[in-house]
């Protein structure tokens, strides 16, 4: 959908980040900087430390690349075009997210139709069913193909 591409006009700029460090200076230099918040540190061997982090806000540049009325009504007629598929599919949807949906389908049913462009519905397992589906949330699924493949189970769970 365009959600996809536009939601970058509405993109955080003070993302969080995971540095590895084996540099003592290094690793010294970010843990006293007065432009970076600590968020976190493991030490993954005695040479190796896991540092996450964020800039403070007063030392974040401004990005001209976004613009939050575009980003907010961009998503908002993503989201209106799935609330009408999801109408239409009803009690059928098993999963929805901002892009996707994972619903039963019987002979006879309403079907979406699918297409190559941005905006259209893709299938995602093509010449294929799934068999079984849990979820435990948003971005946090697995599934089992009809035609299993190489392995015939895939799981999807995302960091938020």
């Amino acid at each position: 959908m365009l959600n996809s591409f536009w939601s970058k006009f509405g993109q955080r700029t003070n993302l969080p980040k995971v540095e590895y460090v084996s540099d003592p200076s290094i690793y010294f230099d970010v843990l006293t900087s007065d432009q970076q918040i600590v968020t976190g540190i493991n030490f993954v061997t005695d040479e190796m430390v896991e540092m996450r982090w964020k800039n403070k806000e007063e030392f974040l540049e401004t990005s001209g690349r976004t613009n939050v009325v575009l980003a907010a009504y961009t998503t908002a007629q993503a989201k209106l075009k799935l609330y009408r598929y999801l109408e239409k599919l009803g009690p059928r949807v098993m999963y929805a997210d901002t892009d996707s949906v994972v619903f039963t389908v019987k002979e006879g049913e309403w079907e979406p139709l699918l297409g190559n462009y941005q905006g259209d519905l893709t299938d995602e397992v093509p010449s294929n069913n799934i068999t079984h589906f849990v979820t435990g949330g948003p971005k946090n699924y697995a599934y089992k193909l009809e035609k299993p493949g190489s392995t015939g189970i895939q799981t999807v769970c995302k960091e938020l």
